[in-house]
């Protein structure tokens, strides 16, 4: 097992919480203006849907409380009815709050994960093992290309000789796909712009 630490990872984690959060208490805010204008009055499991509804968007909702309460007699006695539009005399209190300090500890471990291999650190060291792990996506993309931009039409071949043929030939295509790609970047000057020094064959092809 190998772990790993990305800034750009913790990075997008930490953005995408903090969008969760804000989302969740916003959504609160509003069922707290709703219960205390009365809206809810006759309708009190709709509070709970709602604040289920909100928690739903990711795994937040750990850092939030609520709670929602019956105004006491004296409570309902010196009640008034809501300015808003459509308000009434409130009947419950929602209530709820935030716990920053579990979000911290949370943020401690952003950017961590770990990686799980059979591939046996006696013979192969860590280094070794993630730089394998992040070619792979080189293969992915070859692959991408011989299913994308490199394919034809269906063809009626009635023969294994002419389906192998056409692999065969598509195959071939492929390779000269990236061998045009690797040559331009070979021949490219080192201190051209990070863009042209990663040209891709696609982008060759479109300038022709």
């Amino acid at each position: 097992m190998i772990f790993l630490f990305s800034t750009a990872d913790q990075k997008v984690v930490q953005q995408q919480r903090q969008k969760q959060i804000q989302r969740i208490k916003d959504e609160l805010q509003q069922v707290e203006l709703s219960v205390a204008a009365g809206r809810y009055n006759d309708k009190m499991t709709a509070v709970s849907k709602r604040v289920a509804r909100a928690f739903n968007s990711g795994n937040s909702d750990r850092y939030f409380t609520w709670e929602l309460t019956k105004l006491t007699p004296a409570e309902l006695k010196a009640a008034t009815k809501s300015t808003v539009r459509g308000g009434r005399v409130p009947t419950h209190r929602f209530t709820w709050s935030f716990d920053e300090s579990l979000v911290t500890a949370d943020e401690a471990n952003d950017g961590y994960s770990a990686i799980v291999t059979t591939v046996p650190l006696a013979t192969h060291n860590a280094d070794t093992v993630f730089t394998m792990f992040r070619e792979q996506n080189l293969a992915e993309h070859a692959n991408r290309q011989f299913k994308g931009p490199l394919a034809v039409r269906p063809v009626f071949l009635h023969s294994p000789e002419r389906v192998e043929a056409l692999v065969f030939l598509l195959m071939i295509s492929l390779m000269v796909y990236f061998l045009v790609q690797r040559t331009y970047r070979e021949n490219t000057p080192e201190d051209a712009p990070e863009k042209e020094r990663r040209t891709t064959t696609a982008t060759i092809l479109t300038a022709f």
